[in-house]
């Protein structure tokens, strides 16, 4: 989780970081646990670490679309999927922190030490609005009432300002479109093919910096998982047969199908070739 940081410092001193940097971590130590008969945990998001989408992805121009994307690479992946509270609606970090909304001793510490110093206090409220762990524990959002229909009282911590229209109740009413009608797609998905929870597991394309991709084989069928990381459009090649498309992260029509993948930003898709 910490390909962003700079060695050695805190999470608040951000460092650019590469897609095949991700690769190496994640990728490898799938392999590694396959190699040697271990079983990983599945998370991307936990009540230590910021939400996952502006982090990763998009938050913003492409929130849904990477929403679904990284739940196509999260319940993929070899292991057991944990998903926190929120992600399976596209919860994303507050858009402003204020000194005084601030829980997280670790961010007030912060705060205060670039304080003392003379410090940049809107650079560090960025910064901790950028990696804090209070974002990842702002209420979940139920509906569109008062606080977010979490509480009558007064949460203890701030409730995201766009609880009105990213909530779990009109996103079931909108489950066709939905970030929350596709984690309930997906994860009915996993459990109808096992190859996806017990499948070997081999990464494809390693040093491809826009696109994560891997298959998942079992006796039955081999699966493909492409993913975009990229903010632009990008074409991509498979090394192996595609099949038969499963789920995508966007509409997609039948004939982009074929030969070169054109991927939007943020896309994901899964494909499923049987096995004759």
């Amino acid at each position: 989780m910490y390909v962003d940081h700079q060695p050695g410092k805190t999470c608040f001193n951000y460092q650019p970081w590469k897609l095949t940097e991700l690769k190496n971590i994640l990728g490898k130590f799938m392999e590694y646990n396959q190699a040697h008969k271990g079983w990983d945990s599945l998370y991307i998001e936990n009540h230590d670490q910021p939400r996952i989408l502006g982090r990763w992805a998009n938050d913003t121009t492409y929130r849904i679309e990477s929403a679904k994307m990284l739940a196509l690479f999260h319940a993929t992946g070899r292991g057991t999927l944990f998903i926190y509270q929120g992600q399976e609606i596209g919860m994303a970090n507050p858009s402003l922190w204020k000194f005084e909304e601030l829980r997280d001793l670790e961010e007030i510490q912060y705060y205060e030490a670039q304080k003392e110093k003379g410090g940049d206090l809107e650079g560090a409220l960025k910064q901790i609005q950028r990696i804090g762990r209070d974002n990842a524990r702002t209420p979940v959002q139920w509906n569109a009432e008062a606080n977010a229909g979490f509480t009558v009282g007064v949460p203890w911590i701030k409730v995201n300002d766009d609880y009105h229209e990213w909530n779990v109740e009109a996103q079931l009413a909108d489950l066709g479109n939905s970030v929350l009608g596709f984690w309930k797609d997906l994860l009915k998905l996993r459990k109808e093919h096992r190859g996806l929870v017990h499948g070997i597991f081999k990464m494809l394309d390693w040093e491809n910096e826009d696109v994560y991709a891997y298959t998942r084989t079992d006796e039955t069928a081999q699966y493909l998982l492409v993913c975009s990381f990229s903010e632009n459009l990008v074409d991509w090649k498979s090394p192996v047969d595609i099949g038969t498309l499963l789920m995508c992260s966007y509409n997609l029509n039948q004939s982009e199908l074929q030969g070169i993948m054109k991927l939007r930003p943020y896309e994901g898709r899964l494909y499923w070739l049987k096995k004759e």
